[in-house]
């Protein structure tokens, strides 16, 4: 039995549209590489959907955006009462529990090659979001057109 699962996408910009909507802008893959370190972005986001098994839903979550292997905190929710957006799975027609975050950092200041994972903790046990590295361009590389 699952343990519920958490979506990340890493982006430079979440823009909240009419309707409900949101628009995510400048969408990164695994890698975030920048020129030189210390790099100043502007903005960096992380959209993060934790999802909580059909069968039981979470009561309690709190999510944690980390850096590095030693999992330093650069953002945390604290312990909240799991409020849940409710969806229609298209496949299956079961209603699935979703919570939405939107975590914005501006400025974000990278001093090393590094990586940032998503972390969420529910009464079920830890769920792990999957991480952006952030990397120096090689040389080669630089010299790339877009």
């Amino acid at each position: 039995m699952t343990n519920g699962r958490v979506e990340v996408t890493y982006c430079d910009d979440i823009r909240d549209e009419l309707r409900g909507k949101y628009s995510l802008i400048g969408v990164y893959r695994e890698d975030l590489f920048v020129g030189e370190l210390p790099f100043t972005l502007s903005k960096l986001c992380a959209w993060v959907s934790v999802i909580s098994p059909t069968s039981r839903p979470f009561k309690k979550l709190r999510v944690r955006l980390v850096q590095g292997e030693e999992e330093t905190p650069l953002h945390d929710t604290g312990e909240c009462d799991y409020i849940s957006s409710e969806r229609e799975d298209a496949e299956e027609r079961v209603e699935t529990p979703t919570a939405f975050f939107a975590i914005v950092f501006s400025p974000f200041i990278v001093k090393k090659e590094t990586f940032l994972s998503v972390i969420a903790e529910t009464e079920y046990g830890v769920l792990r979001g999957r991480r952006l590295r952030i990397r120096k361009m090689s040389e080669p590389d630089q010299n790339l057109s877009p």
